[in-house]
């Protein structure tokens, strides 16, 4: 492991307030990551790390776990970290949260959502399911949700709704 990637995770370690450990083992850095993303801790010396991380699959993790975290704006900063074989997970799933977002503040129309349900992932029609509080948004993905715990979790918060 060379020493520059050594002096990052020093520097995230600092910033959780822990001790790097056996930093050859990939739990442990993981372990160590997710510190940094809960806390928002250390987060430029993460970012940096990540482009650094010889465990591509942990790195992409990393990087999805951020997403959801930074604004859009800071999204792309944090996938050109990213190996560029492993950018088209990370680029997709940044246009996933960037509906989910317009979903919370209603800026997702229901015929917009009927027509792209389609092409949305597991990953995204589930999380609408469980944070929608749109009547309408969950109706469709009660009724066409790809699998059945995104249409029973879309259906059991429109219960909710009505009550």
């Amino acid at each position: 492991m060379d020493q520059g990637f050594r002096s990052l995770l020093d520097a995230i370690a600092a910033a959780v307030g822990d001790v790097p450990g056996d930093v050859a083992d990939e739990h442990r850095r993981w372990h160590l990551y997710e510190r940094a993303i809960v806390a928002s801790a250390g987060l430029d010396p993460l970012q940096r790390a990540v482009a650094g991380e010889p465990d591509r699959a942990l790195a992409t993790t990393v990087v999805l776990r951020m997403l959801e975290r930074v604004p859009d704006g800071e999204q792309a900063g944090w996938i050109e970290r990213l190996q560029p074989a492993d950018r088209a997970t990370a680029e997709r799933r940044a246009g996933e949260i960037r509906t989910l977002r317009r979903a919370g503040e209603g800026e997702l129309t229901a015929a917009e959502a009927a027509g792209l349900i389609g092409t949305w992932s597991d990953w995204l029609q589930l999380r609408l399911a469980g944070q929608s509080t749109d009547p309408e948004l969950l109706a469709i993905l009660a009724a066409l949700g790809r699998t059945r715990r995104i249409r029973n979790t879309a259906t059991a918060v429109l219960k909710a709704l009505s009550r």
